[in-house]
């Protein structure tokens, strides 16, 4: 039985930790895109009351200048600034009245981290992932170096599988609760891993 537990525990451990990044960085990426469109909404209302210069709420995510062919510049104000256009991905469009560029802030992993600090509850998640993984991996380093008398080997993986469903259940349960009390679900998880390799060391 044991020998069933362990991949399992590997295979959930991987889908936790992916799963967890991902919904960390889906939510990283539609923060950013609710930035980009406030800010294109509040360009097309500026540009309607006929204001030249425009200071943008999500001033970090976006540089706008209209050069029109009359000699007009409408910029977002944060374009008067030194820029590092390293920064930035770009574009333009050019028609009869003149020339648009604007610049979009890369992505980076500044504010990826900011993002999920921010929400806690998927680093739990991936979190927890980890524990499982890292924990299946010791079993089964654990397991290779024991060798039980044949006698005492079937009593000795019932009682080792008895108490694998007790902390699995612990820590699913920890998991469950990961969205509602991040912090106190990731510290719980660590606790329920401290447990296992003391009690598997022979430790009191």
């Amino acid at each position: 039985m044991r020998r069933v537990w362990i991949p399992l525990m590997f295979i959930l451990g991987l889908i936790l930790i992916v799963v967890g990044m991902w919904m960390s960085f889906e939510l990283y990426a539609r923060k950013k895109l609710s930035k980009v469109n406030e800010n294109m909404a509040q360009i097309l209302y500026e540009l309607q009351a006929g204001n030249n210069r425009i200071r943008l709420k999500n001033l970090e995510e976006n540089l706008v200048v209209i050069w029109l062919k009359d000699g007009k510049l409408i910029t977002t104000a944060n374009f008067t600034k030194p820029v590092d256009f390293n920064g930035y991905v770009s574009g333009y469009y050019e028609g009869t009245l003149g020339r648009v560029y604007t610049y979009t802030k890369d992505p980076n992993l500044g504010d990826y981290l900011i993002a999920i600090y921010e929400n806690p509850a998927y680093l739990g998640l991936t979190a927890a992932g980890l524990v499982l993984f890292l924990l299946a991996t010791l079993l089964m380093i654990r397991g290779s170096e024991l060798t039980p008398a044949p006698a005492q080997e079937d009593v000795k993986n019932k009682v080792i599988d008895q108490e694998f469903i007790k902390r699995l259940k612990a820590l699913r349960l920890t998991i469950a609760t990961a969205g509602i009390i991040p912090k106190e679900s990731s510290e719980e998880a660590k606790k329920i891993l401290d447990d296992i390799i003391k009690e598997m060391e022979g430790k009191p």
